[in-house]
């Protein structure tokens, strides 16, 4: 949790485990947190600050600390300046597993537990006989309670599946899940699954012209589907062909408006016609119309910072001249600008109520 103690900025060595080198009257000028993403975070300090030589890109890691809590971590990845300012950008850890890959041998999993497959590609990363020289990340893996959904999947080195998307793909999958790397105030960094989704519905709504001070947004018509088949599993066999149950929902009145507009979406093998019918009729009421995808800058980020976090649904409301939205929307990412103690969120499609 956020307090009101001067945030610390470290330069640090050896992936978190070796000596922290304080950079003296560093300030922040944004710290973002991605929901299964890396994230990232800026800094900027004097050319002559104490222990500005430790800044090594691609070799140190940058660390903010706040109060007691670690809030962001990851490698150094660009920097600027001048001869008054030097500003650092890093990346949050999630970003060393783009530069990670399937490279020895094949990885196959046989109706394993997916967080399972997931926990295991992440050692597999940080495996210096798989990966190469110095390859750990100092990465631990959480305990987590199975999910009940089993998967088969299998990764050839052939192929060089890069492991950050390999990884991301769980988030996509129906009844797939989320996973943060978790920092602890000592220092610990733990991959966390979340099944089935990080966050929790809050509370909190948001109202532009009052906790929303600015917006930008982004319509779109990209994913427009007033139609969608649901594919499950095999429901039966005749005569050696293969019968895939499925259902087909549509809404005749979106589809008089825009057209007809099909999507198809698979969801394994599952073979229960409720369920299909569910998920088809779910995902038409949320595509049927245009989407708004909205970033809202927000003040009071002090108070913001303890109550709201990614994955978390919230209350929007813009009553604006043309945009006219209101909703539970979903964060994606929370951004952090203490110059002008802003938060600024990004966030996913409103929640199908």
């Amino acid at each position: 949790m956020a307090t009101s103690k001067l945030p610390l900025i470290f330069a640090v060595e050896d992936k978190g485990t070796g000596p922290r080198h304080l950079l003296s009257g560093a300030t922040i000028n944004f710290v973002e947190e991605e929901l299964n993403g890396p994230g990232q975070a800026e800094v900027s300090f004097d050319p002559l600050t104490s222990n500005a030589n430790e800044v090594l890109l691609g070799e140190r890691e940058l660390e903010i600390q706040e109060g007691s809590d670690l809030i962001f971590a990851g490698p150094m990845r660009d920097l600027t300046g001048n001869s008054t300012r030097l500003t650092l950008k890093a990346d949050g850890l999630f970003d060393y597993f783009k530069f990670r890959f399937v490279l020895q041998g094949n990885l196959a999993y046989v109706d394993t537990e997916q967080q399972a497959i997931a926990a295991a590609l992440v050692t597999y990363a940080q495996s210096d006989a798989d990966q190469g020289t110095n390859a750990d990340l100092n990465i631990s893996i959480s305990g987590f309670s199975s999910s009940g959904i089993l998967r088969t999947r299998e990764y050839v080195s052939e192929r060089k599946h890069n492991l950050f998307e390999v990884l991301g793909e769980f988030a996509t999958l129906d009844e797939g899940f989320d996973m943060a790397i978790v920092l602890t105030p000592a220092g610990a960094r733990i991959w966390t699954p979340y099944f089935p989704n990080q966050g929790t519905v809050k509370a909190v709504p948001l109202e532009y012209g009052r906790e929303i001070i600015d917006y930008s947004y982004h319509e779109t018509a990209t994913k427009l589907a007033t139609k969608v088949a649901a594919t499950g599993g095999v429901a039966e066999q005749i005569d050696g062909e293969r019968l895939k149950q499925e259902f087909t929902f549509e809404d005749i009145v979106a589809s008089a408006r825009y057209g007809v507009h099909t999507a198809v979406l698979p969801s394994g093998s599952r073979s229960d016609l409720a369920w299909l019918e569910s998920r088809a009729t779910q995902a038409v009421n949320a595509r049927k119309d245009p989407l708004t995808l909205p970033e809202m800058t927000c003040k009071n980020a002090k108070t913001l910072r303890t109550l709201i976090k990614v994955g978390d649904v919230v209350p929007l409301r813009v009553d604006h001249g043309r945009v006219q939205f209101a909703g539970d929307f979903r964060i994606q990412k929370i951004r952090w600008e203490p110059p002008s103690d802003t938060l600024k969120l990004t966030f996913l499609e409103p929640v199908d109520a």
